[in-house]
């Protein structure tokens, strides 16, 4: 669904003024921790009855160095990039 093969590792946070904030790791290829991974976010101004349609978190700008183990066992293609396990904290 929406280009992805599994989505994982999901989470939830409320913000100060009440919205709901739900994300997970969104997996282009559900065969393990070092594929193309994306954090997705969804939104909820309600309490949970509305949510916003999913969008995927910017990555960070230049170059992003892969795991010399995960190079070297080939879990991954060339070009992919994994971001993992997301966590969110909510400030005031």
């Amino acid at each position: 669904e929406g280009g992805y093969a599994l989505y994982r590792i999901p989470g939830l946070v409320a913000t100060a003024k009440g919205t709901l904030l739900a994300y997970c790791e969104a997996r282009k290829h559900a065969r393990g921790d070092w594929g193309h991974i994306d954090i997705q976010l969804r939104r909820s101004p309600d309490g949970g009855k509305t949510w916003s349609a999913p969008v995927t978190l910017k990555k960070p700008d230049g170059k992003i160095e892969r795991n010399p183990a995960a190079v070297k066992q080939k879990l991954a293609r060339a070009g992919e990039t994994s971001f993992n396990k997301p966590v969110a904290i909510a400030t005031k």
